[in-house]
């Protein structure tokens, strides 16, 4: 017995991590799905080659050069994934504000993304670091100087407010690869399509599990229903037909009760009248003898 309770035991503290981890594993793979959406959300609302992937004014970009390695705390190098707050018309004062004034807090200048011409003569998107705040004489920005973090690189870059499409946050070491393979067809089917059907068929399949297993339960508990009444309806026959033999027991007594008193006294005149039979045979034998 009391090893029958400890085997319980363990197998109720086995389904219980069991459970436990099935809990995290679900968690953690629903916390990915919705990471990638909400990446693929970022990708989709990309327009153009000038455009950030972003969504509700958080976006992301990939590190092509090494143009920002150094060693300060918030310096990048190729293949990090880097955070920005994108810049719009509506925020674009209050986003230069800060800008502004990290540069003149002697902080350290605020790395900036901004339009600029590549070496093919294309726009393209480059982020550098704010070292000087140029203002005229009515003390309104017009331009910023900027420059890459790394000590070879020594050239600056004039870069005008109206250029400016969003401020660097903050930076995921090395995940730039991958989001960059992302943005591919290639890389959003695998990432993004694929894994969110596989997750759908899965759903169903479990789905279909659960409700066939709803059914056999249902039609198991309808099975012992009905076997409950037939053996109930027997229960209740059998108690009907004893009750019948017992009620023909009764009767077939009390029809039968006087005869069988007849029949024993027919009986004992009969034998008392062979006793006087046999009584007088016996004196006719002694007579004879004599």
């Amino acid at each position: 017995m009391e090893n029958t309770n400890v085997e319980q035991t363990q197998k109720s503290g086995e389904n219980k991590v069991k459970k436990i981890l099935l809990t995290c594993l679900n968690v953690v793979f629903y916390a990915i799905i919705a990471l990638l959406l909400i990446f693929s959300i970022m990708n989709l609302s990309k327009k153009d080659e000038e455009s950030i992937p972003s969504i509700f004014g958080k976006g992301y970009m990939t590190v092509l050069t090494d143009s920002m390695t150094g060693d300060q705390k918030d310096s990048f190098t190729p293949n990090d994934l880097i955070f920005v707050s994108v810049i719009t018309e509506k925020n674009r004062e209050k986003k230069l504000a800060k800008v502004e004034a990290a540069n003149s807090d002697g902080i350290g200048g605020s790395i900036i993304t901004f339009k600029t011409v590549g070496p093919d003569g294309n726009f393209i998107l480059d982020s550098h670091r704010v070292i000087e705040v140029v203002k005229d004489s009515k003390g309104n920005v017009i331009q910023y100087i900027t420059r890459g973090d790394n000590a070879l690189d020594v050239q600056t870059e004039t870069v005008n407010p109206n250029d400016v499409r969003a401020v660097y946050t903050g930076k995921w070491t090395g995940a730039g690869s991958f989001f960059k393979f992302l943005q591919t067809k290639t890389g959003f089917f695998v990432v993004i399509v694929l894994p969110v059907l596989l997750f759908f068929i899965f759903e169903l399949v479990m789905l279909i599990f659960r409700v066939n297993k709803y059914k056999k339960y249902n039609s198991d508990q309808k099975h012992q229903e009905e076997l409950d009444l037939l053996k109930e309806q027997q229960e209740k026959a059998l108690e009907a037909e004893r009750a019948r033999i017992r009620a023909e027991i009764l009767a077939e007594q009390q029809k039968n009760a006087n005869p069988v008193v007849e029949e024993e006294s027919v009986e004992e005149e009969l034998n008392e009248e062979e006793s006087d039979e046999e009584s007088e045979t016996n004196e006719e034998e002694k007579q004879e003898n004599e």
